[in-house]
């Protein structure tokens, strides 16, 4: 829904992916993607996989 469809040249993905995850992001995500795809890479370990199960560890305090 959003993209080369709705005229979007790049996404980014905020934090979804982590230092473990962000290879399978680039194979199952950005490689096949018609639109460019850039990520932030996530603090969390296993970034978006599991949720975010510490919320307070994303908020400004």
């Amino acid at each position: 829904m959003v993209g080369v469809d709705s005229g979007v040249t790049t996404v980014v993905d905020q934090g979804g992916p982590s230092c473990m995850t962000i290879p399978g992001f680039r194979a199952f995500i950005a490689e096949p993607a018609r639109t460019r795809v850039l990520c932030f890479i996530s603090a969390y370990l296993v970034g978006g996989l599991e949720g975010h199960l510490y919320p307070d560890l994303y908020g400004p305090g």
